[in-house]
């Protein structure tokens, strides 16, 4: 940001140098024609304006003044130059009036255009010079040493750059970070070894308003219409109730949030997948909510320059961007956890058992399988839970209460369901069957969504086993990277 800021006033001189080159080019034009051109239009003498280097300076500037078109330029100056000829040739004649009068107005025209040229560069002269005038160019160039030698900028001189920066029509946030600029530039000029300041206090302002905003996923949906899960969901509100209003410390978030627990490989109180997510999309949303409305304290310049109230707004901030990402970073392990223990339980369900069923991908015209562009729209979280139904189901292993026949919609159509995960597949015969795409069930989902996954029309099937590994490897990201689009 103090390049851009260097570059600013680079551009502020610059233009200024323009404006005077621009002076001196409006003044000559001015002494051109006020001194030469119009007196010379104004004489009876036409063998003058006729003389070749005369005439070749009225060619050449009176367009140039009047702001004639470069096609309408050859035909307005021949018609000025008959006007002359024939002025010079019948004035010594009887009946020269019948003759001279059109043509002398016809010069006289082109005299009044002309001054009325000169009263318009003459005015922009004027404003020209005054707007020179209010240019503090030697400030400009010294707060530009100061910048590049690495000496504070007075309090004048801030006030000098702040009023460049409101003359720009630049944003709130975007003049707010060029003022941290010069505040830690101000900051930063008193040390000598630069090993002993606090760049993540000087930046604070800065980062909050660059730092950008996470995407959550929607908050899980959970089915109040069974008994369980509304006693169970009020448990989890009364959790987060207490991470957002007793003002937990770090470590009582850790010890009220859920968290997996190896020895019986489920979540604490056995809370499934989506429960957990519950609890921690609540509690980031809220922090979001305050992060949000703290965002735009300090993304306004007024509240900016109210120094106690910017400190105020910037500490809690940071108070609520420290708890946030504590949660977010517990919800991940948490996470992580209960994935690398599902796959490694899948990976060695895949090795001592064999396949019973035959699973097949069904594929849209385009050669892409549904279960492809699902994943697309489905958190990664959910990834390992996914492929370990479809290992659990080629295995033979799914419970019946897993499995649910569909047959409102169709006979031979079925899902497989894990906490919120609902995979839907098609019987094809015998012990073969395809799958026709995968959802997470919401509360925001249509009322339609089943119909449109049974309905899918496939184009073709892929056996599920030569293209899996290769769509979860693809689709699942990296530590700290994310996923392919």
């Amino acid at each position: 940001m103090s390049e851009r800021l260097i570059a600013l006033l680079n551009k502020e001189v610059q233009d200024y140098d323009e404006m005077l080159e621009k002076r001196k080019n409006l003044e000559a034009d001015i002494s051109l024609l006020e001194d030469t051109i119009i007196p010379l239009l104004e004489s009876d003498n036409y063998d003058e304006m006729l003389e070749f280097g005369n005439w070749s300076m009225l060619e050449d500037f009176i367009p140039y003044f009047l702001k004639i078109s470069e096609k309408d330029k050859k035909p307005r100056m021949n018609a000025l130059r008959e006007s002359i000829i024939r002025n010079d040739k019948y004035k010594g004649k009887k009946n020269k009036q019948k003759f001279l009068e059109p043509n002398k107005r016809y010069i006289e025209k082109k005299v009044k255009e002309l001054e009325e040229a000169l009263k318009q560069m003459k005015d922009e002269l004027g404003l020209l010079n005054k707007k020179i005038s209010e240019i503090p160019i030697e400030e400009y160039k010294e707060i530009l040493r100061r910048l590049q030698t690495n000496r504070p900028i007075n309090s004048d001189e801030y006030t000098l750059i702040e009023n460049i920066l409101k003359k720009l029509n630049l944003s709130d946030k975007e003049i707010i970070l060029f003022l941290e600029t010069i505040k830690k530039h101000n900051i930063t000029s008193k040390f000598k070894n630069k090993d002993e300041l606090n760049h993540n206090k000087l930046d604070e302002i800065s980062n909050a308003l660059t730092f950008g905003f996470e995407l959550l996923e929607d908050i899980p949906w959970l089915d109040v219409e069974n008994k369980e899960e509304v006693y169970r969901k009020k448990e989890l509100d009364g959790i987060i109730d207490i991470v957002l209003t007793q003002n937990c410390s770090k470590k009582d978030m850790e010890e009220l949030l859920p968290k997996y627990e190896e020895t019986n490989l489920t979540f604490t109180n056995n809370y499934p997948l989506s429960c957990v997510q519950y609890v921690y999309i609540s509690i980031l949303r809220k922090f979001q909510e305050t992060l949000l409305e703290y965002y735009s304290k300090l993304n306004n310049l007024d509240s900016y320059k109210d120094k106690e109230a910017r400190n105020i707004n910037i500490a809690i901030y940071n108070d609520t961007l420290q708890r946030y990402l504590f949660v977010r970073n517990l919800m991940q392990k948490a996470i992580d956890e209960y994935n690398k223990n599902l796959e490694e339980k899948r990976k060695q369900l895949e090795t001592k058992e064999p396949d019973i069923n035959v699973v097949h991908f069904g594929t849209k015209a385009s050669g892409t399988t549904f279960l492809e562009s699902d994943l697309k729209s489905i958190s990664p979280d959910n990834y390992v839970s996914i492929r370990n139904l479809l290992t659990l189901f080629r295995k033979d292993k799914l419970p019946e209460i897993q499995r649910k026949k569909l047959k409102d919609i169709s006979p031979i159509t079925f899902e497989i369901k894990d906490d919120q995960i609902r995979i839907i597949y098609r019987h094809l015969q015998n012990n073969e069957y395809v799958i026709l795409g995968v959802f997470i069930k919401k509360a925001d989902n249509p009322k339609n969504v089943y119909d449109t996954y049974c309905n899918r029309k496939y184009d073709s099937i892929i056996d599920s086993k030569t293209v899996e590994e290769d769509l979860f490897t693809r689709f699942t990201p990296h530590k700290g990277g994310r996923r392919n689009s």
